[in-house]
This record gives C-alpha cells, sequence and structure tokens, in this order.
C-alpha cells in the first residue's frame, strides 16, 4: 500500500528553540490539520540541542533524522556537497521504504550549497528508486545577496531546471513581488509567490482586533518593533521615531524588542539601545524588550500591535521579503514601513501600509498611519481580514499546485550530464576551481 512522506530538509544545524524551528514545526502542523501527508520527517545535521528537547520543539513531525553533514562555509575554500547529497539520499531511503510511496521534500531558504547538495541528493534518489517525490525550495533572496558564497543561484536554478531527469521534479517559489520578477528575468520561468502557512485560528483571533481595540483602547494606538535589533532593519532610527511619537501629541505606547545576537550588537545598535533606555526613563509610553521571547509571547505581542514598525533600511530589503511584514498582514496589523521596500510593493494591495522616511521623519506620516488605525476601529462593517487576498500564497495552496509525474517518467531521457557535474563535485576541489570545471563542462553557474 502507498504512503505519501512529507521531508522537511534543513541544512543548517538546529541551535536553539527559535525562529528555524518553530518554522519547521509550523509547516508539519499545518500539513496534518489538512490531513495532507501519511507522514512527516526532518532530515538536518546534528543539533547541540537535547535531542528530548528538539523532538519537543518538533512534536509535528513523526521522526526527526539528525544525519546530515553540516555544510562547511566558503571560508574554508572546500565543500563537502558530494558528502551532505550522499547522506541526504541514505536518510530517504531509510525512511521511504516502498517504490509506490510518493514523497515530499521541502527546503526553506537554502544556500547555494545547500540546494546544490539538494540536487545531487534528489538526482541519486531518483536513478536509484522508483519513488515519486517533489521537491519545493523556497528563495528569499537575489545573487547578489549571496555573492560571498562564488555560486550564483540562479543559473545554478537554471541548470537544475534543465536537468532531463529531475529538473521538472523541483518547483521553485519565491516570497516577494520583486524577487519573483529577479528570478522569473534570470531563470525564464515563474516561481509563484510562497509565504508561511497561516493559522486560521491566527485569521479569526485577529479578524476583530480592531473593533476589540476601540472598546479596550479608545484613541490609544499601541505601536511595537518585532524581531532582532539590527543595522539593516533600521533600529538605530527608533530613537528618533520615539521623539516624533511624543511631538505628535497622539495616545501612544510603543513596544521595542531590543535584544541582538553578538554578530548583530554593533556599536550603532548599541549606542541605539542606551538611547532608547534613557527615553523609557522619561515616561511610561515605551517599553524594552531586552531579551528572546518564547513564541507564545512575540505572538502575543503581534496580536496586539495596531503598528508593527519596520524601518528596513533600503539597500538591504530593496529585492527581498519579510516574514514579519507577512505576520503583520495576518495579525490585522498596519505597517510603518521604510520607503520602497519589496515587503511594501508585495503588500500594497492590503492597504496596511505606510512608508515614511527613518532617518528624517515627517511628522504627517505619523498622522496618517494613526488615521488608518482609528478609522479601522471605527468600520463597523464587516471587512474581510487582509491575509485573504493572499491566501492563494500559503504554503499548503503552493503545495496542493505541485505537478504530479508518474514514476515511469523519471528514467526518461537519460544524459551522462549529471554524471560530469557528479564527478566534479565529488573531488572536493576549491569553489574557484570546482566553479571553472563546471563552466567548462557547461555548467555555467558563477
Amino acid at each position: 500500500m502507498s504512503e505519501s512522506i512529507f521531508y522537511y530538509v534543513e541544512f543548517e544545524a538546529f541551535v536553539d528553540v527559535g525562529h528555524r524551528l518553530n518554522t519547521a514545526n509550523q509547516y508539519a502542523a499545518t500539513l496534518r490539520n489538512q490531513a495532507s501527508f501519511d507522514h512527516y520527517c526532518v532530515i538536518a545535521p546534528p543539533s547541540r540541542l537535547d535531542m528530548n528537547r528538539l523532538r519537543e520543539a518538533l512534536c509535528s513531525y513523526d521522526s526527526v533524522d539528525l544525519s546530515l553533514e553540516e555544510m562547511i562555509t566558503p571560508a574554508s575554500n572546500r565543500t563537502n556537497i558530494d558528502m551532505v547529497g550522499n547522506r541526504l539520499v541514505h536518510a530517504l531511503k531509510r525512511h521511504t521504504n516502498s517504490p509506490e510511496n510518493t514523497c515530499v521534500i521541502y527546503a526553506h531558504m537554502p544556500s547555494p550549497f545547500a540546494l546544490f547538495a539538494l540536487y545531487i541528493g534528489v538526482r541519486i534518489f531518483a536513478d536509484q528508486t522508483g519513488a515519486e517525490l517533489q521537491v519545493l525550495v523556497r528563495l528569499c533572496m537575489i545573487d547578489e545577496e549571496l555573492a560571498w558564497y562564488q555560486l550564483r543561484l540562479s543559473r545554478l536554478i537554471s541548470t537544475i531546471h534543465s536537468d532531463p531527469i529531475v529538473g521538472s521534479l523541483f518547483n521553485f517559489t519565491t516570497e516577494s513581488q520583486r524577487l519573483f520578477n529577479y528570478y522569473r528575468q534570470h531563470c525564464g520561468f515563474d516561481m509563484p509567490l510562497q509565504f508561511n502557512p497561516v493559522s486560521e485560528n491566527m485569521l479569526r483571533l485577529t479578524e476583530n482586533k480592531h473593533a476589540y481595540h476601540r472598546a479596550l483602547y479608545g484613541c490609544h494606538v499601541r505601536f511595537v518593533y518585532l524581531g532582532e535589533a539590527r543595522e539593516e532593519k533600521g533600529f538605530q532610527y527608533l530613537p528618533h521615531l520615539v521623539d516624533a511619537l511624543r511631538e505628535s501629541r497622539i495616545e501612544f505606547s510603543f513596544l521595542v524588542h531590543a535584544f541582538s545576537s553578538p554578530v548583530n550588537d554593533t556599536r550603532i545598535i548599541h549606542a541605539a539601545r542606551e538611547a532608547l533606555i534613557n527615553k523609557a526613563a522619561e515616561g511610561n509610553d515605551l517599553r524594552l524588550v531586552q531579551f528572546p521571547v518564547p513564541d507564545s509571547i512575540y505572538a502575543a505581542h503581534e496580536y496586539r500591535a495596531d503598528v508593527i514598525v519596520m524601518p528596513y533600511l533600503h539597500k538591504a530589503y530593496q529585492i527581498r521579503g519579510s516574514g514579519i511584514a507577512f505576520e503583520a498582514i495576518c495579525s490585522n496589523a498596519f505597517i510603518l514601513a521604510g520607503e520602497d521596500l519589496d515587503f511594501a510593493v508585495t503588500f500594497i494591495n492590503s492597504g496596511r501600509i505606510v512608508e515614511y522616511q527613518p532617518d528624517r521623519i515627517n511628522p504627517s506620516k505619523i498622522h496618517e498611519v494613526v488615521t488608518k488605525v482609528l478609522a479601522a476601529r471605527s468600520d463597523r462593517s464587516d471587512l474581510p481580514h487582509p491575509a485573504e487576498i493572499y491566501r492563494e500564497c500559503f504554503f499548503e495552496k503552493v503545495l496542493d499546485t505541485l505537478p504530479k509525474r508518474k514514476q515511469s517518467d523519471l528514467h526518461a531521457n537519460r544524459t551522462d550530464r549529471f554524471l560530469e557535474i557528479f564527478t566534479l563535485v565529488k573531488h572536493q576541489s576549491p569553489i574557484a576551481v570546482l566553479a571553472q570545471k563546471l563552466s567548462e563542462a557547461g555548467f555555467a553557474i558563477t
């Protein structure tokens, strides 16, 4: 009897119970609610987390396989793509016991090396087994953002797409409009928009948020900055926003997540945090959260927000999506965003975006977003949830549209091209040499 299996393949080791683990669990939990698959499995590198803690975090999965080799970074000038690809094949074989099984492999925002290893593994698996499989890969950045890898995603994707054996099994998605346009231009085919799964409970809880806040807060507007304090996310501009909010004479409160990882806790961020601490001591309208919070607390901050502040830098997010922006739309909040950002273009039809200049704030922008919030509170009509217009981009909808292939098609039109690329990778060449050899062999990926 055939069975269906969902594999969530993660090429980075889970290091804490945070965003990556929550995202992985969210995917399986959503698919389970829809009875989409018979079995669910995580395949990932070994984790520093205790196995019991990891299984608890990944409670929606039947099995957690930590047999992948952790990817070696480009700084070492070598890559273990071959080893990772082969270990992926072994893991898939352990959990796929019948050639009649249907498998979906999902990779969430892989690096170029990880995508390369995934391609190697899927190609070997397709050659050695008769199991049907589909591969769904979500992209989050353009080639230039990942230039330090010395491996261009767009040409690697084009190479995979042209493979006669597994090319049609790979399905690529993007998370923002400009990212979609970029890869369509550079790869020659469409990669539909895909957002994280959305809980129906979230939509129901936030559908009447503004009516509830009207009764609870009156004209008081709640601003929130979510996530890590980073320069590319414009944390350094928040002291200016606090001053502008106070000068606007509106009733407000501002909750700011002010924690950073050691890598992102730069002198600029440290100075901005100190300025916010001093401003928080001046009144009760500003509250700082200086340590990472559990997922349930994070969700509460999100649900209660009227306006989610996203003063992101133009360069970093000009062609790049944002999970927080989508979460803001799903929580029925308004977004005060930096100008000309990709997620603002993506969600402009929601009616929830107000753009401003974080480094020189125009007071009219504050009044604009406050006016929108108060108008939503006073509107007693049954307006649809703003996330509804993006429902076809939810992960489960994208998964439903994956094309199905017959087993007999997997072995059609065999060529020797894969043997060439596999041999080059297997030699563990330095990246520059590997790129040159691939180019000579007809795989122009640099």
